[in-house]
């Protein structure tokens, strides 16, 4: 038989069923871009398993290969698919043109003809055999597999990168679509690795189309959960869920790809089933806005909708989106519902009894006026209870009366000139929302105004006082935050802070108090106050600001609660008191740092609970920035401290190098008369030792007088001559000077190094050697040794000095080598050390300590050749 089917088969073939299953779900969606490649994707999968499938039942080669060459079909149609899917999930279809997608395939196309062709030149395949034991074919490849591996293994890699950065870019609702995505590619990539490198635990098995099943899975899963083939969108901005006006975006193809609650409830339609599809299926309803829609330009007019027997007017606005390319990719869709104003005036016009009826339940402020004066001015008609309540006045006292008496700032407001306009064109207008002020009211109103045929004018208009202030006082919240990194000194930051809160609250009265808890002092670095003179720092006392401190909460407090207080003791009379006092505590993650407060001592009614509630809004926003600006300080005088220590401390290295100029000259010149001298008669007197000892010794105080010039370098980090030395008959001169301490302890000194030995150094770097020795010889004890090596390699020279006296204890390796540092019960290894270190460094070179054995230390000096 040619064809065996075993369980392996048959799990090949429920994988296809799978690619095919899943492919059916896209079909339904197939509108959308993304499910059509996904379309392309399955079934690609679903043909590929198929041919595994028959492939593992062939029993001879020929066959296997057959069914090996027509699966690459889907092999190289699945990659394809997969990438041109995350490219459409990634936002990146733009480069998804006809000539990218040539380019794209011409691999996969190669490939396919290739494997179909192989029998004649062997460049995929270069051999096949069976398995005996479980009928699978074990493939050995040629160039072009690794070639079109590595071509789809970059696809792949290219498709995660995108899908990826889409992630972190696109909002949260799309994130567990693009995980399931990333999810489905990542177990075919595994099989296929399994595969290609050999990982497999059945040799020649190729996983990758049951991997494969397995995502078709997760996917079918996302479909449903996650409505996987939705349309991803192409400008997101983060919508207001709480607006009462529907917003929805468009794509230039006329699809939706998003919407708030506002507007699912304006057209009737679920975002779910709204998402994704063409705008013109779901507002069949709303020709009106799909005409104005279709013609691609900005607009802004007023449609109406019959919906359940009503008329509904909207204001709609329609905005073209536009991305960071500057290229149009979408529009944006503003609905306001503006059937109540429409329905007043339709109202107004229809039955004045129906009118009345309305007027007086609407929510919104109405107000009726008459032209005089050839419509320079206008009187008061009517008023809604709306209307009274928002501008705190009553019907019967306006009536009759000018609107310029009664609104002395409508002028400046710019409303009296809309009036004009509309009682004289005829035109209804919006007025924008803006801020009206007089001596009375001080509210934000937003207005309609229109003309009825009886030649009156209507205002229909709504206070959004509150909203304003809220951002008003966001505003002030980001302006103090800022405040703190443009501001150059603490007390500007305070006065800033006064001023900025003087837009929310009356600041008339005002202070802030510190309170440093370290040292127990309370402190008033900023206030404002007509009657009372603020204290300086001072102890925490019985006052209002320490009541506060220690509460930790804050107070609205009228003049009898005040005194009601004192009279309980919880407080002392101090300063004024006032009408009405507000404080909040300051605090930092629950630590109080001060207080912030406002008083009147005018008025009882200037402040009111909402404006305790300002103050305990802004306190935390407040110490923050005072904490940071406090911070900022800080560093600045420290910085400016560092600053001048840096200064002193350069000044004090120019005397130093001017003083070692000044001890070098003075005294070379006389130490160079002697040693001239004492050769001259060690020459006439060669036996004589006190003249050879006044000749070594004026050499050695020359040499003292240039090591202390070069040291002087040294120490404040100048460069410092170098020349080419013999180390080993720098280090035999260096010993030569200890005979006489080594003959009297009886210390055998060993040399072990290389002649010659050239390295380039100052010829202070003898002093290091000087050091080690000497230490050395005080440390290792009478009747010891002591070694000196020098060993090299291609890249370091290292010379060691190597005593059998007592250990230096490891905490103290690096210690001991800095300055005026000395070991316990010891004497040395002090300055000396210090010094050795700063010439290594000098040098490029390392210095060091190591346990010698049994007891003693090796002292070394690691230095780089050239």
């Amino acid at each position: 038989m040619n064809y065996q089917f075993t369980f392996l088969s048959w799990i090949f073939f429920l994988a296809a069923a799978i690619g095919l299953f899943v492919a059916s779900v896209a079909l339904h969606r197939k509108k959308t871009l993304s499910a059509r490649y996904l379309i392309l994707l399955e079934l690609a999968v679903a043909e590929w398993a198929f041919m595994a499938a028959i492939e593992a039942a062939a029993t001879t080669i020929p066959l296997k290969l057959f069914w090996s060459q027509l699966s690459y079909l889907g092999i190289t149609g699945a990659v394809v698919s997969y990438f041109f899917l995350a490219l459409v999930y990634g936002q990146y279809r733009r480069h998804l043109t006809r000539r990218n997608i040539v380019l794209i395939l011409i691999i996969p196309f190669l490939t396919i003809l290739i494997v179909a062709t192989n029998n004649w030149h062997h460049w995929y395949y270069t051999n096949i055999s069976i398995n005996p034991n479980n009928n699978i074919a074990v493939y050995a490849h040629g160039f072009w597999f690794w070639i079109y591996t590595s071509y789809a293994y970059l696809l792949l890699a290219i498709g995660l990168i995108i899908l990826l950065k889409a992630i972190l870019r696109l909002p949260s609702i799309y994130k567990n679509r693009i995980i399931l995505l990333i999810s489905g590619a990542i177990l075919p990539f595994i099989g296929n690795v399994m595969y290609v490198f050999n990982l497999n635990p059945i040799p020649g098995l190729d996983w990758t189309p049951l991997a494969f099943g397995i995502s078709g899975l997760i996917l079918i899963w996302g479909v449903y959960k996650y409505r996987l083939l939705d349309l991803i969108p192409v400008a997101r901005h983060k919508l207001v869920e709480t607006m009462v006006d529907g917003v929805m975006v468009v794509d230039t193809q006329g699809r939706i790809v998003d919407l708030n609650p506002a507007m699912e409830t304006i057209i009737g339609v679920p975002a779910n089933k709204a998402l994704g599809q063409k705008a013109a299926e779901v507002l069949t309803n709303w020709k009106e806005l799909l005409d104005c829609l279709q013609d691609g330009k900005d607009t802004q007019t007023e449609i109406q909708l019959v919906k359940n027997n009503l008329v509904l007017f909207y204001d709609l606005l329609i905005s073209s989106i536009f991305n960071r390319r500057n290229l149009m990719s979408g529009h944006l869709i503003l609905l306001r519902n503006i059937t109540k104003y429409k329905f007043a005036e339709k109202a107004l016009r229809v039955s004045e009894n129906e009118f009345r009826e309305l007027f007086q339940n609407m929510r919104s402020g109405v107000a009726v006026y008459q032209s005089v004066d050839e419509g320079r001015d206008f009187v008061f008609k009517r008023l809604n209870a709306a209307a009274e309540h928002l501008t705190q006045i009553k019907s019967k006292d306006v009536i009759g009366k000018k609107v310029t008496t009664v609104f002395s700032g409508i002028k400046e407001f710019g409303l009296l000139e809309v009036f004009k306009r509309v009682w004289r064109t005829g035109k209804p207008e919006h007025y924008p929302t803006s801020l009206y002020k007089d001596e009375r009211i001080s509210l934000w109103f937003a207005n309609y105004v229109y003309k009825l045929p009886s030649e009156e004018i209507v205002a229909v208009f709504d206070d959004i006082t509150d909203r304003k202030h809220n951002e008003v006082l966001q505003r002030v919240i980001f302006q103090i935050a800022e405040a703190a990194s443009t501001v150059s000194a603490m007390d500007e930051l305070y006065r800033t802070i006064h001023q900025l809160l003087g837009k929310i609250i009356n600041v008339g009265n005002f202070y802030i108090a510190l309170y440093d808890q370290e040292k127990q002092l309370l402190s008033f670095p900023f206030c404002k106050d007509e009657v009372d003179i603020y204290p300086k720092p001072k102890p925490l006392g019985r006052g209002l600001t320490e009541y506060i401190i220690h509460t930790g909460k804050s107070l609205f407090l009228p003049k009898k609660e005040f005194f009601k207080l004192v009279e309980d003791e919880e407080i002392e009379l101090i300063g004024t008191p006032a009408e009405l006092y507000l404080g909040t505590p300051l605090k930092i993650k629950n630590r109080i740092i001060g207080v912030l407060a406002v008083q009147s001592y005018s008025a009882h009614n200037v402040y009111s609970e909402k404006d305790l509630l300002v103050l305990e809004y802004v306190s935390g926003q407040i110490a923050a920035v005072i904490i940071h600006k406090q911070a900022e300080e800080i560093i600045r005088r420290s910085e400016e401290k560092h600053r001048l220590l840096s200064e002193e401390l350069g000044k004090a290295n120019s005397l130093k190098e001017l003083l070692l100029d000044v001890i070098s000259h003075d005294l070379k010149n006389p130490a160079g008369i002697i040693r001239g001298f004492a050769e001259i008669a060690v020459e006439e007197d060669p036996d004589n030792d006190i003249l050879k000892y006044l000749y070594t010794s004026s050499n050695n105080l020359l040499k003292v007088i240039d090591n202390a010039a070069i040291l002087s370098k040294v120490g404040i980090g100048d460069e410092i001559d170098k020349k080419e030395l013999d180390l080993t008959e720098l280090i035999e001169i260096v010993v030569g000077e200890f005979s006489t301490p080594l003959d009297e302890l009886n210390i055998d000194l060993e040399i072990n190094c290389v002649k010659p030995l050239t390295i380039t150094a100052n010829p202070i770097i003898s002093e290091v050697f000087r050091n080690y020795i000497s230490n050395a010889i005080k440390y290792a004890g009478t009747g010891k040794k002591i070694i000196v090596n020098i060993k090299q390699n291609r890249d370091y020279l290292i010379a060691e000095v190597a005593d059998f006296g007592k250990t230096v204890p490891k905490r103290d390796y690096k210690r001991i080598f800095t300055r005026k540092y000395q070991l316990e019960h010891g004497h040395g290894r002090g300055l000396g050390l210090a010094i050795v270190k700063r010439i290594a460094e000098a040098h490029n070179a390392e210095v060091g300590v190591r346990p010698n054995r049994p007891t003693g230390n090796i002292f070394y000096l690691k230095i780089r050749q050239k």
